[in-house]
């Protein structure tokens, strides 16, 4: 939401399409972890379908999503308790990722969390992940290859001891994400380096 970069002074994230800059990274053999913030005053209900279908046209597999806070002593906090926007009993901890202590100025706290959940649900979903996840490991050291000349030990390729229970546990959810899981693991096999690095992926996921 480009108004809400500008409301946060995110003005970093205003040059290029922030696409292409992923793809830039993971051609240099650099793995993307997203951070997403809802509830900023720009936001509406619509942003929660916008944000969907702009991560999913990303290879940024897995990315952690919560509700904006207003924490005590920021510039944030002093103008919501001035209009009368914040819960100051509720103080600025939050026990679940939809949580917040603001009055929001497009949506009502139901609507809120029902666009969460929607938004959570869908982008997580098997397809869309197995789609961003096969397009991180098709992109993953393209203008980088000299990285693969390294030699990774089978030991250090599955990230650690766990990897096979999490492949389990993710196929054992259902038919979907066994189809993905096997997708991935497909295509991570191209080289040991590409699921060392990105298969972490998949702990997120689960």
């Amino acid at each position: 939401n480009q108004a809400s970069l500008k409301e946060t002074k995110k003005f970093q994230n205003l040059h290029g399409s922030l696409i292409e800059n992923t793809e830039k990274l993971l051609r240099h053999g650099i793995g993307v972890y997203a951070g997403m913030i809802f509830g900023f005053d720009n936001d509406t209900l619509q942003t929660f379908e916008d944000q969907l279908n702009c991560l999913n046209e990303s290879p940024i597999p897995a990315f952690s999503v919560g509700a904006l806070i207003a924490y005590r002593s920021t510039p944030l906090y002093s103008r919501m308790v001035k209009e009368g926007r914040v819960d100051v009993q509720m103080g600025d901890s939050q026990f679940y990722p939809w949580e917040t202590n603001l009055t929001m100025k497009n949506m009502s706290r139901e609507e809120f969390v029902a666009g969460y959940r929607h938004f959570i649900k869908e982008v997580y979903s098997p397809k869309a992940f197995g789609h961003r996840m096969l397009r991180a490991l098709e992109l993953f050291g393209q203008d980088a290859p000299e990285i693969f000349k390294q030699k990774v030990p089978v030991t250090l390729a599955v990230g650690s001891k766990w990897f096979p229970t999490v492949v389990q546990k993710i196929s054992e959810l259902g038919p979907q994400e066994a189809q993905m899981v096997d997708q991935v693991l497909r295509k991570g096999a191209e080289h040991d380096l590409k699921i060392m690095s990105l298969g972490k992926y998949l702990y997120c996921y689960l």
